[in-house]
């Protein structure tokens, strides 16, 4: 083509195949050069690689043990995940709209225990004062900022009465004020209705003030079941240091001697909780103290409702005197661990 100028003549390109012979390269209408792809596949054979109509490759993913990694019909890949659970393997699971599911486990509480935390417990918990003892799964919490909420009160006694008070609060601005009356039954005492999820263990808590002039606090439980309602009764005998619990055909015995806070209005705890299926206790709490109250039968009797839990908190003061006790929180609880 000696008779063509200079950019326009051709060119032949040759190469040497796989044999060592010498080729001459391909190239189609528009000059584009031909190129066949070959590697090597896992036996170190020569193989050809393939591409579609469009000129893509095609790609055959494979995992380290040698198995081919899954894509759908829109070629998306398909992914097992996978996680480690004390040294054993566990698959992560999805949903339907491949949404992952996941529980957020606080690692463990104060008691040693690993908690599963489900929305409407970590919302329970955000913020609020759901701070002590985080056993059992929160029915009911209250801490009296927002007004008096379910509570119904109840007093006896010249001077008693309950009422909200900005005075002593932990959280939320107010607590409930309960003066005991100087005479007659000489208490305050506020009761707790609250519908009944399915559960055979639940728990009752009380954050209140104390001083060293109050007599006793009382807490009752009772799971209103109609005939054989379960009836529990704790107290903090506060004269002489003792948790007591209402033994069934006894009364009230001493379990537990305790530090009773000399502190004006320090804010203290104190928990029941009573397994329905057993007639038995389980534990009784007071601050850092844990008693194991299992050996102890509560009462039952017959309620005219069923499908309620009722609780009660009591400040029985002394004769001739006003005593006060300001309640924070409240908080009932359900699925206690034994």
């Amino acid at each position: 083509m000696a008779d063509q100028p200079d950019w326009t003549r051709a060119t032949l390109l040759q190469a040497k195949d796989a044999a060592g012979d010498i080729v001459t390269l391909l190239v189609d209408a528009d000059g584009q050069l031909y190129s066949l792809l070959r590697g090597e596949d896992a036996l170190g054979d020569p193989q050809t690689i393939q591409v579609d109509a469009d000129g893509q490759l095609f790609v055959v993913l494979r995992g380290a043990d040698g198995v081919d990694v899954a894509v759908d019909a829109d070629g998306f890949l398909s992914a097992v995940l996978k996680g480690e659970h004390l040294g054993v393997s566990h698959t992560i699971s999805v949903d339907a709209d491949g949404r992952i599911e996941a529980f957020i486990l606080d690692q463990e509480s104060q008691w040693g225990d690993v908690l599963k935390v489900g929305n409407s417990e970590l919302a329970a918990r955000l913020g609020s004062s759901v701070s002590w003892d985080w056993r059992g799964n929160v029915l009911y919490e209250h801490d009296f900022g927002v007004g008096m909420g379910c509570v119904l009160p109840s007093v006896s006694g010249a001077g008693a009465g309950i009422s909200l008070d900005a005075g002593y609060w932990g959280f939320g601005g107010y607590s409930l004020k309960m003066i005991a009356g100087s005479n007659a039954s000489h208490y305050a005492r506020f009761q707790l209705s609250v519908g009944i999820c399915p559960s055979a263990t639940f728990g009752f808590a009380v954050r209140f003030s104390i001083t060293p002039d109050t007599e006793a606090v009382g807490l009752m439980l009772e799971q209103m079941v109609g005939a054989g309602s379960p009836w529990a009764f704790v107290k903090l005998d506060v004269t002489n240091g003792q948790l007591q619990v209402y033994e069934d055909g006894t009364g009230y015995v001493n379990v537990q001697a305790v530090d009773i806070p000399t502190v004006s209005y320090a804010f203290c705890w104190i928990k029941v909780v009573i397994d329905a299926t057993t007639g038995h206790y389980v534990r009784l709490m007071f601050n850092d103290v844990s008693v194991d109250i299992s050996a102890y039968s509560y009462s039952t009797i017959v309620s005219a409702t069923a499908g309620l839990m009722l609780c009660q908190f009591t400040n029985t003061g002394r004769a001739a005197n006003n005593d006060v006790v300001y309640v924070d929180d409240i908080i009932l609880t359900v699925n206690e661990p034994l």
